[in-house]
């Protein structure tokens, strides 16, 4: 195996394999030997990850990132101190504005917050979102311009709209049900994602934005963006939705390496609440699960958390715009829900906290799937699986209640955005 083809596999779990194969070569490559260490710590094999940044040379342009994966090893086997130092000494060696310094700072803030200190986690965590704010002119318009055609899209929509796309479905039996899980990012969809993975007819795929990045766009067509998305989404073809429908199962059999023939495909976006009508146009079959949580909660986590700048988590730079944010997508969720026929279940995260089993069954029923026991030992296909959301670390874990009303902490800071969120605390039980 070359270093060019180990490059190209890097990130895929089910070739780790071939990476222990190629240590040979990564001796000599230190951005792969960090790359590979990084695959090992998500994993949850520590040893390996910690003898491979070991091989980095200090003097190796690529040796803060090999750190700030040994902190982060350190961080997970409890070793707090050594992690907290490692990430301290990292903030006071890198530029102010260097992207591994504001990751090292993201780690360092949730630290101090586990210790308590709220006040500073807050403070660091501001720090990020200030150096974000400096330079996301393209994120933002990005963002801003898909929002506002999917926020006129939720308004525009009746009843009728869905029902006339669901008339056109035809009998499915040969194809995977489609079930599609969102709500809002940090609302605990990882969480649901990974103990529904467990049960045998199930199969997961993991926030790859399959309809936003390839379908939208290609069913747009000649249309300009003067045209509204209802009107894209009505002008599709029966023969453009049979061909996006086997594209989009090509991808998803692709990406997990195995035939969905008979299965039922969980597509997880957190933050896909504005793309029900677009799933439903060409699945009317969809099954609906939505990942519920404090909002208060959610808030928080939004932003207590640094996340790599995009047209997604530009939204979450400061407390105003992801109060707004969630409160559009719930919006459009609660008239949603009064529209359509299909299939849905909220699951609200605190219940499946507090008695997992109870939530999963309910959502087995939603699936139309018998009860399967697997889904209860699903730490047990986690140990070796890598998952690809920020909170990875976090959902390997058993089960804890640390998280919950884990706002009351930061209250002082997040009371501004109370009045934007009070109709979802009260339309959620909240209040």
């Amino acid at each position: 195996m070359t270093i060019a083809e180990v490059r190209q596999s890097a990130g895929l779990p089910e070739v780790m394999p071939a990476y222990l194969k190629a240590l040979s070569y990564a001796k000599n490559d230190p951005e792969l030997l960090v790359r590979l260490a990084h695959q090992f710590e998500r994993t949850g094999e520590f040893e390996k990850a910690l003898e491979l940044v070991s091989q980095v040379d200090a003097d190796s342009d690529h040796i803060h990132r090999a750190r700030l994966v040994e902190s982060r090893v350190l961080k997970r086997d409890k070793q707090m101190p050594q992690a907290k130092e490692i990430l301290e000494k990292l903030v006071k060696e890198l530029p102010e504005q260097e992207e591994l310094r504001l990751e090292a700072v993201g780690d360092l803030a949730l630290i101090h917050d586990r210790e308590g200190d709220f006040d500073e986690a807050f403070r660091m965590m501001t720090s990020i979102k200030q150096v974000h704010l400096s330079r996301c002119a393209s994120q933002k318009a990005a963002s801003d311009f898909a929002t506002q055609r999917f926020a006129v899209l939720a308004d525009s929509l009746t009843d009728r709209d869905f029902t006339r796309w669901a008339d056109e479905l035809e009998d499915r039996a040969y194809e995977p049900t489609p079930a599609l899980l969102t709500g809002f990012p940090r609302s605990g969809t990882t969480l649901m994602e990974q103990v529904l993975d467990a049960h045998p007819q199930i199969v997961s795929t993991e926030e790859k934005d399959l309809m936003a990045r390839e379908i939208l766009p290609s069913i747009h067509g000649k249309l300009s963006a003067e045209h509204s998305l209802l009107e894209v989404l009505d002008q599709i073809s029966h023969a453009t939705v049979e061909k996006k429908r086997k594209f989009v199962w090509s991808a998803f059999e692709t990406l997990s390496g195995q035939s969905l023939g008979g299965m039922t495909h969980v597509d997880k976006n957190p933050a896909y609440n504005l793309l029900i009508p677009l799933y439903l146009r060409l699945f009317p079959e969809t099954k609906l699960l939505i990942a519920l949580r404090d909002p208060r909660d959610v808030l928080l986590s939004c932003y207590l958390r640094y996340l790599p700048l995009n047209p997604v988590s530009v939204t979450f730079l400061t407390l105003e715009s992801t109060a707004h944010r969630y409160a559009l997508d719930m919006t459009a969720w609660l008239k949603f829900s009064e529209m359509i026929s299909n299939p849905w279940v909220e699951v609200r995260y605190e219940d499946m906290v507090g008695n997992m089993e109870v939530e999963a069954r309910k959502i087995c029923q939603t699936l139309g799937l018998e009860w399967h026991d697997d889904i209860l030992r699903y730490r047990e296909k986690l140990q070796h699986k890598q998952v690809t959301s920020p909170t990875y670390a976090d959902v390997k874990k058993p089960i804890y209640k640390r998280s919950l009303n884990r706002w009351k902490n930061y209250e002082k800071h997040l009371e501004p955005q109370f009045e934007t969120l009070a109709p979802f605390l009260e339309a959620y039980g909240y209040d």
